[in-house]
């Protein structure tokens, strides 16, 4: 003998609670904007490389003439 299966009692179908509408806020009107004069802008823009080729050129600068001076002393005190 085969044994009949037990039917489930059907659930119960919950009712879905509804979602309150969202209400649109109203937006205020766009103001003109106002328009400010233009005036040049410098922006000095200072690089620690452009820093670090300056001080190399004038370190060069500086050693080219203490030789230059060296050698003249010399050339004269001989």
């Amino acid at each position: 003998m085969a044994k009949a299966k037990a039917t489930k009692p059907l659930k119960p179908v919950k009712a879905k609670k509804e979602k309150p509408v969202k209400v649109k806020k109203e937006k205020a009107p766009k103001q003109p904007k106002v328009v400010k004069p233009r005036t040049p802008k410098v922006k000095v823009k200072s690089d620690l490389s452009t820093v670090i080729l300056m001080l190399t050129f004038f370190a060069l600068a500086v050693a080219c003439l203490f030789l230059y001076l060296n050698d003249t002393w010399h050339s004269a005190h001989l």
